[in-house]
C-alpha cells in the first residue's frame, strides 16, 4: 500500500508524509480506533519532510532476517528523519524512492532505471515553495531523494 500511495502522491504532485505503526484496532461499523492510529498521527506530525518513518513498534515485529532482506534491497532506509524541531531522528524509514525505480522498471519492461530517470519522477522536488516552512520541508526531502537515489544506483 505504501508504494501505491507514494507512487500516486508523486505522480499528482502531492508531498505525503506518515508513518507505519503496528498494534491492535477496535473496529466497530465504520469506525477504527487504537493506539496504533494515535501513534502514527503523532509520528507523522513530527516530522519536516516527504517521507515515512517506520515505528520501532513496527521493527519489532519483523522478523532479523525480514528486516536485513529490506535493508539490503533498500526498501527500508536506516535514515536521519529530520523533525519539525530542528532535530534528526535515527529511525528507519520507508524508502519511496525504491518503490519509484520498481514502477519505472515495470514502465520499462523490466530495463535499469537510470538516475536521471529517478531524478525526473521527482522533479518536484526541484521548484522552490513561496512559504519557507515549505522550503524547508523540500530541501529535506531533496536530501533523502538524493541519499535513496545514491545507494540504489551502487547495488
Amino acid at each position: 500500500m505504501c508504494d501505491a500511495l507514494f507512487i500516486s502522491a508523486i505522480k499528482h504532485g502531492l508531498k505525503i508524509r506518515g508513518a507505519i505503526t503496528a498494534g491492535d484496532l477496535i473496529i466497530s461499523g465504520r469506525a477504527v480506533i487504537g493506539k496504533p492510529i494515535i501513534e502514527a498521527h503523532k509520528q507523522e506530525s513530527l516530522q519536516d519532510w516527504m517521507g515515512c518513518l517506520l515505528t520501532k513498534e513496527c521493527i519489532n515485529l519483523i522478523s532479523k532476517e525480514e528486516l536485513d532482506e529490506y535493508i539490503r534491497n533498500w526498501t527500508i532506509i536506516k535514515y536521519k528523519i529530520p523533525l519539525k524541531s530542528g532535530k534528526v531522528f535515527k529511525q528507519h524509514a520507508f524508502n519511496w524512492i525504491k518503490s519509484l525505480e520498481w514502477s519505472l522498471k515495470f514502465k520499462n519492461h523490466g530495463k535499469p532505471v537510470t538516475k536521471e530517470q529517478l531524478y525526473e519522477a521527482t522533479s518536484l522536488l526541484d521548484k522552490d515553495p513561496n512559504r519557507w516552512e515549505d522550503r524547508r520541508k523540500v530541501y529535506n526531502t531533496r536530501q533523502f531523494r538524493d541519499y535513496a537515489i545514491s545507494m540504489i544506483m551502487r547495488k
